[in-house]
């Protein structure tokens, strides 16, 4: 279920990736469900008019949304068609 919190602001994706950088870690769950609710708040929640909190987390849009937040910290989704 997705987390909630406040709406994300400003380069919460920079300071993240800054600390997984510096500590050598890959990201939190808690990490990646932030960056997820950003790049949600910026592209697609004023088109789709529904807030990250409120997408079913067994649905394809909040499926995609935490697959775009895991790659862009590198992590790649196993592809299941291989």
């Amino acid at each position: 279920m997705p987390m909630k919190h406040a709406p994300v602001r400003g380069a919460v994706f920079h300071a993240i990736l800054r600390d997984c950088l510096e500590a050598q870690r890959a990201p939190k769950e808690t990490e990646i469900q932030l960056i997820a609710c950003k790049i949600w708040q910026d592209s697609f929640a004023t088109i789709a008019n529904k807030d990250w909190h409120d997408l079913v987390p067994d649905s394809q849009e909040y499926q995609y949304t935490i697959d775009a937040a895991r790659m862009a910290f590198g992590i790649h989704a196993a592809n299941s068609a291989a």
